[in-house]
């Protein structure tokens, strides 16, 4: 989670420099004691979007935009020249549950959930190099040596389990072997714990050759 100090460094950069800030915070809700979000720094200049569709529920496809002062307007043209409208009934449900408590109800059993899985994943990786915030969606694991990430990723295709190689996230030319772990779109946390076992018998049994040739197999 980017800390306040740095949020606060990044506005002001974007404020110096007549820098549009774009700050998509759809798994904002997952912190709800966190920092303020950048766009607070830089109002004139921040753009916030979060949708409904991860805080409530995945069938409620309508998403909000705080855009600066006075250009709402052009905004509003530019979502109907694209899409003319969201859906009425979904946009009813949706002010509805925020007005009655059920979104609010909702998010904190998403919080709850995903703070379980992740105390199962920390489980299941004690003795690696298992990297995420106690309640996030996700988790980023660093391949012990013998690995490379994309022998682990196919590895873990070959057995049911699908993690993404760091390469999908990265921006520069170095890329660490590690994959990101998807810990809320599996249905039940028995079906979690499977995965998660399968992906931990992987790390327990890695050898240069065997890593080398799955390697060399997906390449």
């Amino acid at each position: 989670l980017m800390p306040e100090a740095r949020r606060r460094a990044i506005a002001e950069i974007a404020l110096a420099h007549d820098v549009a800030i774009v700050e998509d915070d759809v798994y904002g809700f997952l912190a709800p004691d966190g920092p303020a979000p950048l766009s607070v720094h830089a109002p004139r200049l921040g753009h916030y979007i979060t949708s409904a569709s991860k805080s409530m529920a995945p069938g409620l496809r309508i998403g909000f935009l705080v855009v600066p002062p006075g250009r709402e307007a052009n905004f509003a043209l530019a979502l109907r020249a694209l899409s003319w409208m969201a859906t009425p009934l979904t946009a009813e449900v949706v002010t509805r549950w925020i007005a009655d408590g059920t979104a609010a109800r909702l998010a904190e059993a998403r919080r709850t959930e995903s703070m379980v899985r992740q105390r199962l994943a920390a489980e299941a990786f004690a003795d690696f190099d298992y990297r995420a915030a106690p309640y996030a969606f996700h988790g980023w694991l660093v391949l012990p040596a013998g690995w490379r990430a994309e022998a682990f990723v196919a590895a873990a295709q070959e057995r049911g389990v699908l993690v993404t190689p760091a390469e999908a996230f990265s921006v520069g030319p170095s890329v660490p072997q590690a994959v990101r772990i998807c810990l809320g779109g599996i249905g039940s946390r028995e079906l979690l714990v499977q995965g998660l076992a399968v992906l931990r018998a992987l790390l327990d049994r890695p050898t240069a050759s065997d890593a080398a040739e799955r390697y060399a197999a997906v390449v």
